[in-house]
């Protein structure tokens, strides 16, 4: 991930950790062609993409992440909403 953004750590985001760090900053990429996100977020991370996504979410619930960058983790938590209503609106009547 040597393309990543370098967002400039602040002392208001010193309690997030150098991985959580991380975390938020490879949302922040532009992944280009399918699958080249789920290749990366395994060799960086060891971890799945639904792994992944369950704990940047767990990131973006903490003020240090607020504080580090509120655009990006209200994005983020947008758009793990706009999924979540997606999955429980599925196989319901249309009416």
């Amino acid at each position: 991930m040597g393309e990543m953004a370098q967002h400039a750590l602040s002392s208001s985001a010193s309690s997030l950790t150098e991985v959580e760090i991380a975390y938020l900053e490879c949302e922040r990429e532009n992944w280009g062609p399918a699958g080249q996100k789920e290749k990366t977020v395994f060799d960086h991370f060891g971890v799945s993409l639904p792994v992944f996504y369950q704990r940047l979410y767990r990131i973006c619930e903490s003020e240090a992440a607020w504080r580090y960058d509120p655009v990006l983790v209200r994005h983020i938590r947008e758009v793990a909403d706009d999924v979540t209503s997606r999955r429980l609106n599925r196989g319901e009547p249309n009416g």
